[in-house]
């Protein structure tokens, strides 16, 4: 089951996005970073640099098994 933070964030972004499609607004992204919550163009978000992080990654699966 979801944790708490997890049903949390499902929540809000799934209120902004309807609030989104309510004012007509389409291509754009969902976001969070820390506490902020905030909408982006799609075009940004897909364009936009990502860091891998290979400790994460290593203790995704590590925690998986």
């Amino acid at each position: 089951p979801p944790s708490f933070t997890d049903a949390k964030m499902g929540c809000i972004m799934g209120s902004m996005a309807v609030e989104a499609l309510a004012m007509g607004e389409s291509s754009i992204a969902l976001g969070n970073r820390g506490l902020e919550y905030f909408k982006i163009p799609i075009k940004e978000a897909v364009s936009a640099k990502r860091d891998f992080n290979e400790d994460i990654y290593e203790l995704a699966g590590i925690l998986s098994m």
